[in-house]
């Protein structure tokens, strides 16, 4: 056995250790329900929340994948599930050749126009699910189910494969301390929960994002809205469609990147009264979200207040701090760069239909577009106004301000210096930000800085709060 063999065969092993864990429901608190009503919330795959502890002696498990994931990952996890005395059944679906990922992958992968079906050529939608395995676990008798790259619901064990690659299955961000993890999400959702009803949103970062809205009593009334309970990793400033009437969201939202397509020349979205109404820039990937625009600008969908799609309602920061984007996204098969969105500090926006949905159903009938699509910030700062005129953050230029918590710092320490353990592993270099350069050359074509060497090695600094400015005023 290779050395990489004997690491992803420890990783997997590790797993094995660790408890399954299913994230709350945004749409219901679990204040008051049992065991069999909490397993019924989402379930997310996102890094330092995944495992397979509960497996045992003679379960079956069912793992499907893609042909472009990384055989010697899924290999693996095998060796370990039959370490534990699990059966493994194995789907490996055929997903077309690798190639360079291009602008338009993200509309592509996103946004569709047929139904979801249960049919074997059926388009995988957005890394989510293979359809008709989903089908074939739940009529199967299977104990566990291990598939998938984003989130699920239901009352049935069902554990993510979010790992492309070997690089992303054995990154510190998997390892990191869970119960420092859930720490940081309960504290850093905890202000925005007890103290932001009614406040006014704030997000601005160094790319040209500068967009407030507010977040509506509406918001805390259940169903749909937010929860006491943090979703872990993807701290939610807006609640899922249906969208208010009341939606105020107006600014700008500029970014160079999205889950699933290549980086691209800066695009900004210009939101007014919660929706898109004009898309600038962004090369290829704007061509398609203006065409997007025009082609849905007086189709009224049900969860929507008025007409068109690209209405705001994601707006989803990250929590684990050693999160770092694959060294070579540039390939179908890395996956893009949507991994990175789980890092500490960077925010991504989403506009369009939330799903699965009756929504999406409603669409896909019609042969309407449906889905979201995305565009990442790394250096937002997030502030709240409240009614009373005080003011909060919880992002302060890509760092969470609660990373400076004194209960925070004392659970990092039981692992080490917390300065270390808090700081970021990586750091997106883009000049005249958190590397020397001219930041409109970045906003006129990313792409060279994914190959700039910063964008391939560990970046460690110190976690202060000045840490870019500094580099920005030394450039």
């Amino acid at each position: 056995m290779t050395d990489v063999s004997e690491r992803l065969l420890e990783r997997a092993r590790w797993l094995m250790d660790q408890p399954e864990f299913n994230l709350v429901d945004p749409c219901h608190s679990t204040d008051d329900i049992g065991p069999l009503e909490q397993s019924m919330g989402m379930k997310g795959f996102q890094p330092g929340f995944m495992g397979f502890g509960s497996t045992k002696p003679g379960d079956r498990v069912l793992l499907a994948t893609t042909a472009l994931d990384d055989p010697d990952v899924r290999d693996a996890i095998v060796e370990a599930f039959r370490e534990r005395g699990a059966k493994v059944d194995l789907i490996v679906v055929d997903n077309g050749p690798d190639r360079p990922i291009e602008v338009e992958d993200e509309i592509r992968s996103s946004i569709r126009r047929e139904p979801i079906t249960l049919a074997a050529d059926a388009d995988l939608r957005r890394h989510y699910d293979i359809p008709w395995a989903t089908q074939r676990y739940l009529s199967g008798g299977y104990d566990l189910f291990v598939q998938g790259r984003a989130t699920t619901f239901g009352p049935w064990r069902w554990e993510g494969h979010p790992w492309t690659s070997k690089e992303i299955f054995l990154s510190e961000a998997i390892v990191f301390p869970r119960d420092l993890h859930l720490l940081i999400n309960e504290k850093a959702w905890a202000p925005v929960w007890e103290q932001g009803k009614g406040a006014r949103v704030h997000v601005s970062d160094p790319e040209g994002t500068d967009i407030t809205w507010t977040l509506l009593p509406e918001f805390w009334s259940g169903e749909g809205g937010f929860s006491k309970d943090p979703i872990h990793n993807h701290h939610m400033y807006h609640p899922i469609p249906p969208i208010s009437p009341k939606s105020d969201a107006e600014g700008i939202v500029a970014g160079s990147t999205g889950h699933f397509s290549k980086p691209y020349p800066q695009v900004e979205l210009h939101v007014r009264s919660g929706r898109v109404e004009r898309v600038d820039g962004g090369g290829g990937y704007g061509d398609g979200l203006r065409e997007l625009v025009e082609e849905t600008r007086d189709i009224q969908y049900p969860d929507f207040p008025d007409k068109g799609i690209l209405w705001l309602w994601e707006a989803a920061l990250g929590t684990n701090p050693k999160v770092a984007r694959p060294s070579q996204p540039r390939m179908v098969s890395s996956g893009g760069t949507e991994w990175e969105r789980w890092r500490a500090g960077a925010l991504h926006f989403g506009f369009g239909t939330c799903g699965p949905s009756d929504q999406e159903t409603w669409a896909a009938e019609r042969g309407l577009p449906f889905g979201h699509i995305h565009v990442h910030q790394f250096f937002p700062t997030i502030e709240l106004t409240r009614p009373d005129g005080t003011t909060f953050r919880t992002c302060d230029e890509g760092r969470l301000t609660v990373f400076d918590d004194p209960e925070v710092r004392a659970c990092a320490a039981k692992y080490g210096d917390p300065d270390e353990v808090l700081a970021p592993l990586w750091t997106p270099p883009i000049p005249g930000v958190s590397i020397p350069g001219d930041l409109d050359d970045y906003r006129r074509d990313p792409s060279p800085w994914f190959d700039h060497p910063s964008a391939t090695r560990v970046i460690r600094h110190s976690p202060s709060r000045s840490t870019h400015r500094s580099e920005r005023e030394h450039s």
